[in-house]
């Protein structure tokens, strides 16, 4: 006759419903769903506008760069130093697009959600800014989204931007927890950027 003790038993029907998916959540423990490498799990919530938003980690980020999904969006800050037309083509490859800000409300969430670990990455720190998909249009003097391929309707310049010294310009976002805009030169500047869906 075999001795068991009820210690054996217990583990041996928790590893079996375990092993067959049959244990609730409740014996998870500080899990983040689809958190890995490139994948940040965002779970502030944005007060502006008229509804929260709550992003997530998004499914086919880029590498290991982060990633987040705000509203239907998934939005990727790539630490990879560019110039402005590399960075357009490196979005286009991911299937995304560089990124533009069409409204008040697209600039809170940069502001609220990718801004906080951008101030923080040093790549960033180091170029003084990240590119967006703005360009300058030399002949009309004016700047439209190229991703988008619209006009600006909506603008968060830095006081005296855009500034262009005769070089071809495009627009980044600044390091200041506002995300305000400036112009530096589209072919010289070597900056991170942000691709988005």
């Amino acid at each position: 006759m075999y001795a068991y003790n009820l210690p054996s038993i217990v583990a041996c029907i928790f590893g079996v419903l375990l092993f067959n998916g049959q244990v609730s959540q409740q014996f998870a423990v500080d899990v983040i769903p689809q958190q890995g490498p490139g994948v940040v799990h965002a779970d502030s919530h944005s007060a502006v506008g008229e509804k929260a938003v709550t992003p997530t980690a998004c499914e086919g980020s880029i590498g290991n760069n982060k990633c987040i999904k705000i509203k239907d969006k998934c939005t990727c800050y790539v630490n990879q130093q560019l110039p402005w037309r590399k960075a357009f083509e490196f979005c286009k490859t991911n299937r995304k697009d560089l990124i533009s800000i069409e409204t008040a409300k697209e600039q809170a969430d940069i502001e609220s959600f990718l801004m906080p670990f951008i101030l923080e990455d040093q790549v960033a720190q180091k170029t003084g800014g990240v590119w967006t998909s703005g360009t300058q249009v030399p002949a009309l003097d004016t700047y439209y989204w190229a991703s988008k391929q619209t006009v600006f309707s909506f603008a968060n310049w830095v006081y005296g931007e855009p500034n262009s010294d005769g070089t071809p310009q495009c627009v980044r976002i600044t390091l200041t927890p506002e995300g305000t805009w400036a112009t530096a030169s589209c072919k010289e500047a070597h900056l991170p950027f942000i691709c988005q869906d």
